[in-house]
């Protein structure tokens, strides 16, 4: 893996706005808190030079051009998925109305009984894509989190998420300890959720061509359906509207019966197959991706 992924497993929010943003939909609904988040993002947008530099590097490998309202746009866009992840988990009835396309791939990877690995990516809204479907779903669900997240995000994720089944699993980059955890899960015939789409630390990684150009992709997810034969599947959920989410579950990646000989060969190629649907779903929706480091490594390395 490339020394220069410089993503540090936080999330960038302080608690007692994570809370006034809680209050705020508890009270009047998160029109309120768009209202707010509006002056937020645009502070965001002033400060931060190395997110408009990478930023402006994303949106050129799509074609785009980039000025001070289309980062002003993101910055405000992160905020939305903070404020619609609230949202969602406070109130008792989600104010959102989900189109929910292909969630039968879940059901029969489930049916293989042989747990199931979901992955997500920092594209769109994946918490709530988690929480929709599981409410449909009697399997006991488990998210692993970086032990470095943001204190303000695991504690009111963790409190929020206390009438929900599901459990919130804090991991460290050691790989063996995570491997533990999840083949436990796996046996129980449980759905394990992870992200697939950032490489934290000395997480093992591969190159994969990303917009055009070769970036890190952690390979732990595969590495662990490869020898556990529990499927994979992807899930992305998509604001489309003030109220409206698009949520399309992908047809599974079965792992099952592959041998050591090929098991490297079928390792990329799941990767490759779960890398294309990440750019299929940004050319989309531009604004809906939220990794806001180097992901390519252009620029450490030369600064």
């Amino acid at each position: 893996m490339s020394e220069n992924v410089k993503w540090d497993g936080k999330t960038k929010a302080p608690r007692l706005g994570m809370r006034i943003f809680e209050i705020l939909i508890k009270v009047g609904g998160i029109i309120p808190a768009y209202f707010i988040l509006s002056f937020v993002a645009l502070v965001y947008t002033f400060k931060n030079n190395d997110v408009k530099r990478n930023l402006r590097s994303y949106r050129k490998k799509l074609g785009l051009k980039t000025n001070f309202f289309n980062f002003y746009v993101h910055n405000f866009a992160v905020g939305f998925t903070m404020v619609d992840r609230f949202a969602h988990l406070i109130k008792k009835k989600s104010p959102f109305r989900f189109e929910n396309i292909g969630e039968e791939h879940l059901h029969n990877a489930l049916a293989n009984q042989k747990g199931l690995i979901l992955l997500s990516a920092h594209i769109g809204n994946q918490e709530v894509a988690g929480d929709v479907l599981f409410e449909r779903i009697q399997t006991k669900v488990n998210y692993f989190m970086l032990d470095n997240e943001s204190e303000a995000v695991k504690q009111l994720t963790n409190r929020l998420s206390e009438s929900r089944n599901v459990a919130i699993v804090p991991t460290n980059s050691d790989p063996f300890s995570k491997m533990i955890a999840i083949k436990k899960a796996i046996e129980h015939n449980e759905i394990v959720c992870m992200l697939g789409d950032r490489v934290f630390g000395e997480e093992s990684s591969k190159k994969q061509v990303f917009l055009g150009q070769e970036a890190e992709f952690p390979t732990f997810p595969f590495e662990i359906a490869a020898l556990t034969g529990a499927p994979i599947i992807a899930v992305v959920t998509v604001k489309t509207g003030l109220y409206r989410y698009r949520q399309k579950v992908y047809e599974y990646i079965s792992f099952d019966g592959i041998n050591r000989k090929n098991r490297a060969d079928y390792i990329q190629t799941a990767m490759q197959k779960y890398v294309t649907i990440l750019e299929q779903i940004v050319r989309e929706t531009p604004y809906q991706w939220f990794n806001f480091y180097d992901f390519w490594n252009e620029f450490d390395s030369k600064e």
